[in-house]
C-alpha cells in the first residue's frame, strides 16, 4: 500500500523547519505527489531536492488536486500553523507536524477539533520517538530498573542567544516527551521565569520569533512532578554561549 504524501513549506517564512521537508525520502511505501511553496525559486529548490512530482504557488491547491493522505506541515513559522493543520484536516489529510505546535492552547484546542471530526491524525515532529538508541536502550533500560530507582531529572537547555524561554517551544519538547514516555503524566509543574536575575514583569514583553507571539525573559527554571515521586528539574539561562549544556542526565 502506498501513501501519497504532500509537503507544505514557506521558503523565507519558516522555510522546512528541521529537515521535515526530508521526512518521507526513501521511506518505503510513501510517494511525495506534491509540494506547495508560495517563493518560486524556493518552491523549485524544495521541489527538486524532495522529488516532489508537481509543485504548488497555494498549499490549498495542492490538497484540492492531490488529495494526499499525509500532509507534512514543515515551516517554523508557528503563526501560521493552526490554518494549515486544520486546513489539511479538512482536506481529509494526516498532519506530521513541524514543532512549535501553535502560538496559544486554544489553537492546539482548534487543530485537534478540526483532526477528530475528520477522522485524521496530528502528530507532532519527535523524532526521537522513532530513535532505536532511544526507544530500544534508554526507555527500557529506565523502565526495567537496570539503572537503579530513578529519582531526579536535570534537564538542562541551550544558551547562547536562544536561551530561556523562546526555545522551550521549539527544541525542549523533545525533553518532556521523552520523560511523558518514561514517567508518565506529570502532576503538576512551578516555574520561575527570569530577565537579568530578576522576575519577569510585563514591562519584558516583546515578540518572540517566527510567529509565536509575545514572550520575555532570558532565564527559565521548571519543577515537575510525576507518580511515583519522581521529580524533573529543568533549566535555561542566556549565558555566553560557549557551552551547550542540551542533555538529561538522570
Amino acid at each position: 500500500m502506498s501513501f501519497k504524501v504532500g509537503i507544505i513549506g514557506h521558503t523565507g517564512r519558516g522555510n522546512y523547519g528541521h529537515y521535515l521537508d526530508m521526512a518521507f525520502v526513501g521511506v518505503e511505501g510513501a510517494e511525495i505527489v506534491a509540494l506547495a511553496d508560495p517563493d518560486d525559486e524556493g518552491r523549485a529548490e524544495a521541489a527538486e531536492k524532495t522529488g516532489a512530482r508537481t509543485a504548488y504557488a497555494d498549499y490549498r491547491e495542492m490538497l484540492d488536486r492531490e488529495k494526499p493522505d499525509i500532509a507534512v506541515v514543515a515551516s517554523r513559522e508557528v503563526g501560521d500553523h493552526r490554518d494549515l493543520v486544520i486546513d489539511a484536516a479538512r482536506a481529509g489529510a494526516n498532519v506530521y507536524l513541524e514543532k512549535p505546535v501553535a502560538t496559544a492552547p486554544e489553537d492546539v484546542d482548534a487543530m485537534q477539533a478540526a483532526c477528530d471530526e475528520s477522522s485524521v491524525m496530528c502528530v507532532v515532529a519527535h523524532p526521537w520517538r522513532g530513535h532505536p538508541p532511544i526507544q530500544r536502550v534508554a526507555i527500557p533500560l529506565i523502565k526495567s530498573g537496570r539503572i537503579g530507582e530513578p529519582r531526579l531529572v536535570r534537564v538542562f537547555g541551550k544558551d547562547g542567544e536562544k536561551g530561556g524561554d523562546e526555545m522551550f517551544l521549539d527544541l525542549y519538547p523533545h525533553f518532556f516527551d521523552f520523560l511523558w514516555q518514561v514517567f508518565g503524566v506529570p502532576l503538576w509543574c512551578s516555574a520561575h521565569l527570569t530577565q537579568d536575575g530578576r522576575t519577569c514583569e510585563q514591562s519584558d514583553l516583546r515578540p518572540g520569533w517566527e510567529g509565536m507571539g509575545l514572550v520575555a525573559g532570558n532565564g527559565l527554571k521548571a519543577y515537575y512532578c510525576f507518580e511515583g515521586g519522581v521529580a524533573a528539574d529543568f533549566e535555561s539561562y542566556r549565558g555566553d554561549g560557549a557551552s551547550d549544556p542540551y542533555r538529561v542526565d538522570i
